[in-house]
């Protein structure tokens, strides 16, 4: 019971909603639903991080350091080392005082043997990687979208179609039946009875043409976030450029997102090979040492070989080397691990090389496949369309039989329902053969040679 209110609540949210629908195309369908899907702000995202860890690299090029300070008690002293009368020491606690010290040290690269600008190429090329990465994503959305835009069109064009169908087979079953009860010569009630086999198979169309009409839109509705429908009134092939499969071939090594990830991930791999390498190598910088301390309650050692920990200033600049070995051949292991990682990159590339333009291939030898079988449907349902109106006449002036009625009609009902069948796969297929070359949109491609 709950199930059955719920669904009378959809649907009547569905029925206002849709009272108020825009009439978009399928580029602002693909637009929107973009827009609107949680894919498009998680890649976003990946795109933002990149571009952190580029800053982040460039900022190793300037200075960084770190200060370390300390407040704290500490006993007092009075005196100087060596002298008749030192005071008193911290031997024995004659109180206790203040103690402030800070350590400030700044370091600034000098040469690093290209460890640097090979992280920073990685960096770069990571964020185009990322980028790919979206368009991919994209292109998911873009099918889902297109699924349900022609499908809302094959939808109320089929409904369209059966409804017509529906009419003619009312209008001969009227005309059987006055003739039966006319009880004129040619009146058979068996003719009656194969119109309604025929009106079942027909309503039996319009109802599921109206549960996928239904069904495409919520899923329009939910995919764009907005309420919409087609702004076509019914179903009609795509029309693509008229290229070459080499052309289709050129457009999809400029534009599929796969092949810009793989040259970019190539080179970031390298990139990162280079910075295992250097690493071999030790880093030149240069550093400077600020340290001051101070304590209200104790005298200053002045002596040149006694450091005071507790009441100082000095500084000093100078340059410096670090260098991380090792004796035990784990470095030349991660030279081998990350050689492996591009190894792996590289064979994705000659995939991406070898599949993508087979796969513009079948995508295209289908098109010309689908658009010569549309050609002769269209054909054959003109044909069908004829007979069945020459037939309907003919038994409407009583010189035609209800078979010959019924008979065109079976025809034209299944060539018509064939036709638009195809045109469906057809405009499926071209938008596959376009996010195949890695466009979303149809007018992208204009200016393209």
């Amino acid at each position: 019971m709950r199930f059955m209110i719920f669904g009378m609540v959809f649907f009547a949210m569905q029925t206002m909603a849709w009272a108020g629908e825009l009439k978009a195309s399928l580029p602002q369908a693909i637009a929107w639903a973009v827009e609107h899907n949680p894919s498009t702000e998680e890649s976003n995202a990946h795109i933002r991080k990149a571009a952190a860890l580029l800053s982040q690299v460039r900022g190793t090029r300037g200075i960084s350091g770190d200060f370390v300070g300390l407040i704290s008690p500490v006993p007092r002293a009075k005196g100087q080392p060596n002298t008749p009368n030192p005071g008193f020491s911290s031997a024995k606690l004659n109180g206790i005082t203040d103690w402030e010290t800070g350590k400030l040290k700044l370091i600034l690269p000098i040469f690093t043997f290209g460890k640097i600008k090979a992280y920073e190429e990685a960096a770069m090329a990571g964020i185009e990687v990322a980028s790919a990465r979206k368009d991919q994503a994209e292109f998911g959305v873009a099918d889902l979208v297109s699924q349900a835009y022609q499908g809302y069109l094959l939808a109320v064009t089929g409904k369209r179609f059966a409804n017509s169908i529906n009419k003619i087979v009312d209008k001969a079953m009227r005309q059987v039946q006055e003739k039966v009860n006319r009880d004129d010569d040619d009146a058979n009630p068996q003719d009656l009875l194969k119109l309604k086999l025929a009106q079942g198979l027909v309503l039996k169309q319009v109802y599921e043409a109206e549960q996928g009409e239904i069904f495409a839109r919520s899923a329009l509705n939910i995919l764009t976030g907005r309420a919409m429908i087609p702004q076509e009134k019914s179903l009609k092939r795509l029309k693509l450029p008229k290229w070459t499969l080499s052309q289709w071939v050129t457009v999809a090594r400029s534009g599929r997102p796969e092949f810009r990830e793989a040259i970019h991930g190539v080179n970031a791999m390298q990139k990162l090979v280079r910075v295992k390498e250097a690493e071999y190598f030790p880093d030149i910088f240069l550093i400077g040492v600020l340290s001051a301390a101070h304590s209200s309650g104790r005298d200053r050692i002045i002596d040149p070989f006694i450091q005071d920990d507790f009441n100082h200033f000095y500084g000093t600049v100078g340059v410096g080397m670090k260098w991380t070995f090792d004796l035990g051949g784990i470095h030349h292991a991660k030279v081998d691990q990350a050689k492996a990682d591009l190894a792996v990159v590289r064979a994705k590339q000659k995939y991406a090389e070898m599949m993508i333009p087979l796969q513009v291939e079948a995508d295209y030898q289908q098109l010309v496949a689908k658009r010569k079988q549309i050609i002769a449907l269209t054909r054959s349902s003109k044909a069908g369309r004829q007979w069945l109106f020459s037939a309907a006449s003919s038994y409407d002036f009583g010189v035609g039989e209800a078979k010959e009625v019924m008979d065109a009609l079976a025809a034209y009902a299944l060539v018509e329902g064939e036709r638009l069948s195809t045109v469906h796969a057809y405009n499926l297929q071209a938008v596959n053969l376009l996010h195949h070359v890695g466009h979303l949109q149809l007018q992208e491609l204009k200016g393209e040679k």
